[in-house]
C-alpha cells in the first residue's frame, strides 16, 4: 500500500485532468453539433420560404393573366412583368439551396421545367384575344402544367419538412444531453480531485511522519557519535595512562631486580610488559578507528600516488628481502587526504605482516576503471557513481580462503592464532570504515600460500 500510495494519487490526478479534458472536449463538439444543426434547420426553414416564393409567383403570374384576359386592361401587364423579373432569381436561389440534396435536385429541375412550360402558356394568353377552341386547349394544358408545379413543389416541400423534423429533433437531443453530460463529468471531476486531495493529504501526513522519525534517528545518531567521542576521549587519556603506569612500574621493577629472578620470572615480566603495550596499540587503533566515524577532514582532491608512496615507504622503512612494483599512474579521486593513508597504511602492514617465511615478499598495485555495473556485482545495488576506480594490492603472502574474504574486514576477527602471526583484529577494519566514508566498496580474494589480493573501489 505503502508503494501503491503514490501512484494511486498521480494516477488520480492523471484522471481527473483526462475527465477535464473529455469534458472540455465533449462541450465544445456538443457546441458544434449544435451549430452545425440549427444551421440545418435555418437552412431547411429558407428551403421552404423560397419553395413558398416560388409558388405565389406563379400564383401572381396566373392572376395577372387572368385579369387581362377578363377585363383586357394593360395594366394587368404591371404584375405579370414583376412576376417574369422574379421567377428566375428565386428559381435560381432554389437550385443553390438544394445543391446538396441529390433528390431534392431533381425535384428542383423538374418544378423549373413545369414553371418553364407554365410560362410559356402564361405569355401565349397575353398575345392572344380570342376564345377559339386551341386557345382554350391550351388553357388546359398549362392548367396541367401548374398541377405538376403544385406536385413537385408539394413534394420538395414534404422532404424539407421531414427534414426540419429530423434537424430539430437531434438539436433538441444535443441541448438536452449536453448540460446533462458536463453536469456528470464536473462531478465526476470534482470526485476524483477530492479523492486525489485526500490521498495527498494522507501522504503529506505520512511524509511528515517519517521526517519526524527521520529527525529522531539523526539526533539519536548524533547522540551516538558524541558518546563515542566521550569514549575516544576516555580511551586517549583515561585508560591509556594506567596502562603506561603498568608499563613503566614494570620497566623500573625489571631493571632494579632483574639479577634476583629467575628465567620463569623474567619471562613473566617480559609478558606482562608485552601485553601492556600489545593493549596500548589496540587502544591507539580504537581510537584511530572511532574518530574515523565523524570523519573530520575536509574532503578535496587527492593525489593517490603520493598517498601510496608515502604510506609504503613508512610501513617498509624497517623491512627488508621485499620487492614492490607501482607505476605511478592513478588518477587523482576526491576523498580525505590522511584517510586514504590510513588505508593503505593498513593493507601494506597486513601484506607485511602476513608474508611467508624465508620468502621474499612481493607486492604489486595496479588499477583500472570499472562501469557501476561491475561494482555492483561486488557490492550489491547500494552504489552511488557511474564509474569507479578499482586499486588492486596484491602480494605473494600465506593468503587466505576466500570463504573467509569478508571476516578479515571485521573488527577483532582474526583468522589466525596470536602464537602464529602478531595482529589487533581492528587493521583492516580501519581500512574498510575509510573506504565507507568516500562511498566505495572494498574486498579480498586468494588462494593458501599463494598470496592475496585486496580491492580497493573508489568512486570516480
Amino acid at each position: 500500500m505503502k508503494r501503491l500510495s503514490p501512484f494511486i494519487t498521480y494516477a488520480l490526478l492523471a484522471l481527473s485532468f483526462l475527465v477535464l479534458v473529455a469534458m472540455a472536449y465533449t462541450s465544445v463538439n456538443s457546441n458544434r453539433k449544435l451549430m452545425i444543426y440549427s444551421d440545418k434547420v435555418e437552412h431547411t426553414y429558407l428551403v421552404l420560404k423560397t419553395i413558398k416564393q416560388v409558388e405565389k409567383l406563379m400564383i401572381d403570374g396566373e392572376t395577372a393573366q387572368r385579369g387581362y384576359l377578363l377585363t383586357n386592361k394593360e395594366n394587368f401587364r404591371i404584375p405579370y412583368t414583376q412576376f417574369l423579373g422574379s421567377i428566375d432569381s428565386a428559381m435560381n436561389m432554389l437550385d443553390s439551396l438544394v445543391q446538396d440534396d441529390p433528390a431534392q435536385r431533381v425535384e428542383a429541375k423538374l418544378l423549373r421545367r413545369t414553371a418553364n412550360a407554365r410560362r410559356m402558356f402564361l405569355d401565349s394568353g397575353f398575345m392572344s384575344h380570342t376564345r377559339s377552341q386551341g386557345f382554350l386547349t391550351s388553357m388546359v394544358e398549362g392548367k396541367l402544367h401548374m398541377d405538376k408545379f403544385r406536385v413537385y413543389a408539394n413534394n420538395m416541400e414534404t422532404r424539407e419538412l421531414s427534414l426540419l423534423g429530423i434537424y430539430k429533433k437531434e438539436k433538441e437531443k444535443t441541448q438536452r444531453l449536453t448540460p446533462q453530460l458536463i453536469r456528470y463529468s464536473f462531478i465526476l471531476a470534482i470526485l476524483i480531485s477530492v479523492i486525489s486531495i485526500i490521498l495527498i493529504a494522507f501522504q503529506h501526513r505520512r511524509r511528515m511522519r517519517y521526517q519526524a522519525e527521520l529527525e529522531k534517528s539523526v539526533l539519536e545518531l548524533k547522540r551516538s557519535n558524541e558518546e563515542v567521542e566521550q569514549m575516544a576521549f576516555a580511551v586517549s587519556h583515561d585508560l591509556q595512562e594506567p596502562l603506561r603506569k603498568i608499563s613503566i612500574f614494570t620497566n623500573l621493577f625489571t631493571n632494579k631486580y632483574s639479577e634476583r629472578f629467575s628465567e620463569e620470572e623474567r619471562s613473566l615480566l617480559q609478558r606482562m610488559d608485552k601485553s601492556t603495550k600489545a593493549m596500548q596499540l589496540l587502544l591507539q587503533d580504537l581510537v584511530s578507528y572511532t574518530t574515523l566515524l565523524n570523519k573530520p577532514e575536509k574532503l578535496g582532491q587527492v593525489n593517490l600516488n603520493k598517498v601510496v608512496e608515502d604510506s609504503f615507504d613508512m610501513v617498509a622503512a624497517e623491512q627488508d628481502h621485499y620487492n614492490w612494483y607501482f607505476n605511478h599512474d592513478l588518477p587523482p579521486v576526491n576523498g580525505y587526504p590522511q584517510q586514504l593513508k590510513m588505508l593503505f597504511t593498513e593493507i601494506f602492514e597486513n601484506s607485511f605482516k602476513y608474508r611467508r617465511k624465508n620468502q621474499r615478499l612481493v607486492i604489486q598495485i595496479s588499477h583500472m576503471i570499472v562501469s557501476q555495473k561491475d561494482i555492483r556485482e561486488a557490492a550489491g545495488s547500494a552504489v552511488i557513481g557511474k564509474q569507479f576506480l578499482q586499486v588492486c594490492v596484491s602480494d605473494n603472502g600465506i593468503g587466505i580462503e576466500n570463504a573467509f574474504a569478508e571476516k578479515m574486514f571485521v573488527i577483532f576477527q582474526r583468522l589466525h592464532q596470536k602464537d602464529e602471526y602478531s595482529g589487533k583484529g581492528i587493521g583492516l577494519a580501519i581500512a574498510k570504515r575509510v573506504i565507507a566514508n568516500h562511498y566505495g566498496f572494498i574486498e579480498a580474494s586468494g588462494k593458501p600460500d599463494q598470496g592475496c589480493t585486496i580491492y580497493i573501489y573508489l568512486p570516480l
